[in-house]
């Protein structure tokens, strides 16, 4: 083991530095973890401008981490060496204030915050208190879990705490980092989905994400659009924007709700009495959730197919992964993976071990079974009327993959997104998919396309990485 780990350190608002940094046992309480993947939230804001007070510098930030326990401080249990685990946006409760000798863990007044207090998952290596730490399924991946400790959590928990039962109108507000998780798990728990944006191009992603309804803020009044179809019992505003959020309201059924998930609005919400007071409405906040709601989140996502849209990136390119999550680039969460790394397949391999055509049969019907690992299909299984697949070797949009490259060992990916892990073995393949898909919500016939990277071993197709309409 080396003494020291790569990291990212917030040294100055607005600024990250590289750093090798020594690495410490943990102490009492706590376990070291080897970092195998770090989503980038926009939370991180606050610790890499400088926003939240008393920061002190240097920090490294980061808070969706998962990775691999390599050390474990005294009186740490039931935790192991070599367990997959989850570090999320709360760092542990200290279970002896008030809150939490009432049992309300999450608003501990103790409690340091991941990336803020402590240092956190842009680097190779982090320590954390034993209770912030969630469990990973064995079937989820590094990558797909990261986000889903912080935009999965706080999405899910807010829609299963809420006043809304299965039936029941919810609205999701946006359709970004946050938004388009909501929109999968409100779907997969029984509610009637109105997604809200700016924009008829968002129309069909969010069909395809699970919404029943779509209402453009652009060219429709979203309150007016809700009460013609009865009102919201719970609208999810996930969209960091407090003159769409004022604007909801009315929207809401009596006795329904709010809630606000998105923060970093320059204005206050600004909320007439008139509708609170008759109809009893009301509006609530939502802050993530506690270890053992990362490990339901995790669980019911991994039951459902239900995954984040992401883009990786290397360790070594924290920075630019902080600006295109800033600028509202990445579409729709960005994962930093520090052992990721371009791999090359086996020389002596020029041909697929099996056919593309073979290949898109068995993914159709993993398609129909609801037993593959994609979120934009899986959405979709238990409701297909039809799907028609073909698949080429060659995607036409970017990143492009060559067959060339895959097939003869050159360089996996070329293209201008070029992210990792790729191949790693004559069992897998790149493949571009287009699914023709009739959902039974809508009627409407739509289009899927992917560029995936699968492992066929087994006869059980899994998937490694994809990339979705031409973006990650």
């Amino acid at each position: 083991m080396t003494a020291t780990y790569k990291a990212f350190q917030a040294i100055a608002p607005g600024k990250l530095r590289a750093m090798d940094l020594p690495i410490a046992e943990p102490p009492p309480g706590h376990v070291r973890v080897r970092v195998e993947a770090c989503g980038v939230c926009h939370s991180d804001a606050l610790t890499v401008e400088g926003g939240f007070p008393g920061l002190t510098y240097p920090r490294v930030p980061g808070h969706e981490a998962i990775g691999k326990i390599d050390a474990l401080g005294s009186g740490v249990e039931p935790w192991r060496v070599g367990q997959r685990v989850g570090i999320g946006f709360l760092g542990g409760h200290c279970g002896i204030c008030s809150r939490c000798r009432r049992g309300d863990f999450v608003n501990c007044e103790r409690q340091p915050m991941s990336g803020v207090h402590t240092d956190g998952g842009y680097a190779e290596v982090m320590i954390a208190k034993a209770n912030a730490l969630a469990a990973i399924p064995d079937d989820l991946s590094p990558v797909d879990a990261a986000p889903l400790l912080c935009a999965g959590l706080t999405t899910f928990n807010a829609l299963r705490k809420s006043k809304a039962r299965a039936g029941d109108l919810v609205a999701i507000q946006g359709i970004g980092g946050l938004g388009h998780l909501a929109i999968q798990y409100a779907m997969r728990m029984g509610f009637k989905v109105a997604a809200i944006a700016r924009g008829a191009e968002k129309r069909d992603l969010a069909w395809k994400l699970g919404a029943h309804h779509y209402i453009d803020s652009k060219l429709q009044d979203p309150s007016a659009e809700l009460q013609a179809l009865g009102g919201a019992r719970v609208i999810l505003a996930t969209a960091a924007n407090s003159q769409s959020m004022s604007a909801l309201v009315g929207g809401l059924s009596p006795q329904g709700e709010m809630i606000v998930a998105g923060a970093g609005g320059d204005e206050p919400i600004g909320i007439s009495a008139i509708p609170l007071i008759f109809g009893e409405r009301s509006i609530a906040g939502t802050l993530t959730g506690h270890s053992i709601d990362s490990e339901d989140t995790l669980a019911f996502s991994t039951l459902h197919g239900i995954r984040a849209m992401v883009e990786t990136l290397p360790l070594a390119q924290a920075p630019e992964a902080y600006r295109r999550m800033m600028n509202n680039e990445a579409r729709f969460r960005v994962v930093l993976a520090p052992s990721s790394r371009r791999f090359a397949l086996n020389s002596s391999s020029t041909e697929p071990p099996m056919s593309l055509k073979t290949l898109a049969s068995q993914f159709v019907e993993l398609c129909r079974q609801g037993k593959n690992f994609d979120a934009m299909h899986a959405l979709y299984a238990p409701d297909i009327v039809s799907v028609e697949a073909s698949g080429e070797e060659t995607a036409g949009k970017k990143p492009v993959i060559h067959k060339s490259e895959v097939w003869q060992a050159n360089n996996a990916v070329a293209g201008e997104y070029v992210r990792g892990p790729y191949f790693n073995g004559p069992n897998q393949f790149a493949v571009h998919f287009s699914f023709e898909v009739t959902p039974k919500a809508t009627g409407q016939r739509i289009t899927l396309e992917e560029v995936g990277v699968y492992t066929v071993e087994n006869g059980k197709i899994t998937r490694e990485q994809f990339f979705y309409d031409g973006e990650r």
